[in-house]
């Protein structure tokens, strides 16, 4: 069961009942089952639709493999529509200092840490939309089917990968750019048919569950300008331009 802060009732009881999921209000909390996400915003939009609220406000999900550029969207991003930015790395290496055992270490394969720290991801998300306020989350770990069931008009997400072809012709540039925001203190050392693969999975899973995914198949920067052009399409962040 997941519950959000709820500090003043604002929708009547009956917008409460989706399909047979009751949503409880009490204790200044609101109630519901995992799955009810998308009802819940349902509700939300219903209820500033009736009372004439604008929805300024996105949360944008930018996932991928290692060194596909999403730090970097990110940035772009920030600069683009003034909206911050949070780092994965930084709540991954957080909990890892942080904590005695977090339940995983710097080592752990990327599907570990994710699993590991969805619910957290998820809150963020969750707190974000409540409260009405933007925010980019990029990272690796965000599993393209778990980020789904948090899509909707206030929640969208785009991955960014690199084709065969432009890794098998431009992996060595790899690690010129890998510091262009932050300064990597540990270099990545996966050999070209780590990423190869690692890129595909990703690529095969957006597929799957139909999620943006823009690829470099000859040069990069078409990539990130495909990505900001798909962004700037959606309401809310075309009159940021």
């Amino acid at each position: 069961q997941m519950c959000i802060r709820d500090s003043v009732k604002r929708i009547p009881a009956p917008f409460f009942a989706f399909g047979g999921m009751a949503f409880g209000q009490g204790g200044g909390k609101r109630c519901f089952q995992p799955g009810a996400w998308e009802a819940w915003l349902s509700a939300r939009s219903l209820e500033n639709a009736a009372f004439g609220r604008a929805e300024e406000k996105m949360i944008i999900l930018i996932g991928g493999e290692s060194h596909t550029g999403k730090t970097f969207l990110a940035q772009r991003l920030l600069e683009r529509y003034s909206f911050p930015y949070f780092s994965l790395d930084h709540l991954k290496m957080g909990l890892i200092r942080g904590l005695a055992d977090c339940g995983f270490t710097a080592e752990s394969p990327d599907a570990l840490i994710s699993e590991k720290m969805w619910r957290i991801v998820e809150g963020i998300v969750v707190t974000c939309v409540e409260n009405g306020q933007n925010l980019i989350i990029e990272g690796c770990y965000l599993p393209p089917e778990r980020v789904r069931l948090l899509l909707s008009d206030e929640v969208v997400a785009v991955y960014l990968g690199l084709s065969e072809a432009y890794l098998s012709k431009n992996f060595d540039a790899l690690w010129k750019y890998e510091n262009v925001v932050e300064h990597r203190k540990f270099p990545e050392d996966r050999p070209l048919e780590a990423f190869i693969a690692g890129n595909a999975r990703v690529r095969s899973a957006c597929a799957a569950w139909g999620l943006s995914y823009f690829e470099a198949g000859e040069t990069y920067e078409k990539m990130q300008k495909d990505a900001i052009a798909f962004l700037d399409g959606k309401a809310g962040l075309a009159w940021r331009k």
